[in-house]
């Protein structure tokens, strides 16, 4: 039992540091629809070949903060979910998306400026979009 206990909690603890970080353009600015839609369905998503890839190397457990353009981090959550692919403005598998689970939103913006001073100039998260 013991052994199986220690097994275990190496597991947990290579899988905690296979985690990742990432900050995803909602790309409110160019498509308002698909900012919403992603706060609603709460999940990280990309559209169009060139960008819809990147969701691709979202790995379950890896935390996302969700930026909207002028504004900062409006909301995050952690990988949960499969690959979904999806119709987008009527292209077949245009979008790509990761349901995301702990979301929170409804908290004050974080400013890119002021991320960058938390995460000592955004080392600490991989920019996908």
């Amino acid at each position: 039992m013991k052994e199986q206990f220690v097994d275990q909690r190496e597991d947990n603890a290579a899988s905690f540091m296979d985690r990742k970080t990432f900050m995803l353009n909602t790309n409110y600015n160019n498509d308002e629809e698909t900012h919403f839609d992603m706060l609603k369905n709460q999940e990280a998503a990309a559209f169009c070949k060139g960008w819809k890839e990147y969701i691709s190397q979202l790995s379950k457990g890896d935390t996302v903060y969700l930026y909207q353009s002028g504004v900062g981090i409006i909301a995050s959550g952690v990988v949960d979910g499969e690959l979904v692919k999806s119709e987008h403005y009527g292209v077949a598998d245009d979008k790509y998306a990761k349901s995301l689970k702990d979301f929170k939103t409804g908290f004050k913006a974080i400013s890119a400026r002021r991320f960058k001073e938390l995460t000592g100039g955004g080392n600490a998260a991989n920019l996908l979009i």
